[in-house]
């Protein structure tokens, strides 16, 4: 059966919000203990590689519902010594801004509860100065490619961003599809994928353990 454009985009979408439902049920039954554990040996992997290590500057998120902990990794790029950057979202046009980040006292819950910079007390990132953005997401497949929570904040983020700019992901090893879900035109892949298991080099040998 033959699908118009608009049709598949309907189609593309129904898929991937039942993607969404079931990984956010897996994630929601994931014991206590067992996500902190998962979510350790993630972050040490992550301080493993080269792109962390060398990174002076990165962006990062504040993990909630069940994500990969990220409060441990925010701490420790500020015990490295880096630079550290959370986003701040605009649901009127749905933009990310990203600011530096000294301590969790910066933070304040506004959107869907997310921890976010109060921009009275951060300062704006100098995106040329950005090295490595971490990416949240909920599905992924071994290309790089992801599935938000469907309102396109860091699609959008994504385009606009050098090359240069390493691009990673964290997930739970069942957060990763073996087969390659629908995309979209606007859809933007990340460089590389850390789970529990494994390292996935969605760009084919450029990231590695030192």
């Amino acid at each position: 059966m033959a699908y118009t454009p608009e049709e598949n985009g309907k189609q593309n979408q129904y898929t991937k919000q039942r993607i969404r439902q079931q990984i956010t049920s897996l994630k929601k039954r994931l014991p206590a203990e067992e996500w902190k554990e998962r979510s350790a040996r993630i972050k040490e992997r992550l301080c493993g590689l080269s792109v962390w290590q060398k990174s002076r500057h990165v962006a990062l998120y504040h993990s909630v519902n069940q994500e990969v902990n990220t409060v441990p990794l925010i701490e420790e790029g500020w015990r490295q010594g880096k630079t550290i950057y959370l986003p701040k979202c605009n649901p009127q046009t749905r933009q990310l801004t990203f600011y530096k980040v000294d301590t969790f006292d910066d933070l304040e819950a506004v959107y869907f509860g997310i921890p976010e910079p109060v921009p009275e007390r951060c300062t704006p990132m100098d995106v040329d100065r950005l090295q490595c953005l971490i990416v949240p997401g909920v599905a992924f497949d071994r290309e790089g490619y992801r599935i938000g929570y469907g309102a396109g904040y860091y699609d959008r983020y994504l385009a606009t961003l050098s090359p240069a700019v390493a691009k990673v992901s964290l997930a739970f090893q069942f957060q990763v599809l073996n087969h390659p879900f629908p995309r979209e035109p606007f859809d933007q892949p990340v460089d590389v994928i850390i789970t529990e298991g494994e390292l996935i080099d969605c760009q084919g040998g450029a990231y590695h353990v030192p």
